[in-house]
């Protein structure tokens, strides 16, 4: 495990979620279209499928990173575009920052910055409200993919 990736004051974008089951797909598509539009220096990009453990260690040495991912929550209409600070959501909401396979992304974060990894100061999380579609298929139900514009800013207004 690599404890510095980047420049300590560099910014990682995540996009989580599967490419291949619908609407889960949703972080990825935000990460892919910020890559083809361009970002700024210093801003990296990566899209993964899991969190946890493989999640922190993308992070490791960024001092900010923002995470991108479809939220299946019933409390927000479909589509809707929410921005908050990783320790405010709750465990049942948590999407791929937590699984029943792996350790959750905040205790995987308390680990690495106890076995001294530097971790980032800053983490945003980007989500989009979805409802649990979870077909085989690499399209994006209409009201996801009208979301996408939408996290695109709010993730550029993040960085």
């Amino acid at each position: 495990m690599n404890t510095q990736t980047t420049q300590p004051h560099s910014t990682l974008v995540v996009g989580l979620g599967n490419p291949i089951l619908g609407d889960d797909a949703a972080g990825w598509r935000v990460v892919e279209g910020l890559q083809v539009e361009g970002l700024p220096q210093g801003v990296e990009t990566v899209c993964l499928a899991a969190g946890g453990l493989r999640l922190m260690e993308a992070m490791l040495g960024y001092a900010h990173v923002v995470i991108v991912d479809a939220f299946y929550t019933p409390e927000r209409p479909e589509g809707t575009v929410f921005t908050c600070p990783m320790e405010t959501i709750p465990a049942p909401d948590a999407g791929h920052l937590s699984s029943s396979h792996d350790t959750s992304l905040p205790h995987a974060l308390e680990m690495a910055r106890r076995l001294g990894f530097s971790v980032p100061r800053r983490i945003d999380v980007v989500g989009i409200a979805a409802r649990v579609n979870l077909r085989l298929s690499d399209e994006l139900t209409p009201a996801i993919a009208s979301a996408i514009p939408q996290a695109k800013e709010t993730v550029r207004r993040l960085l």
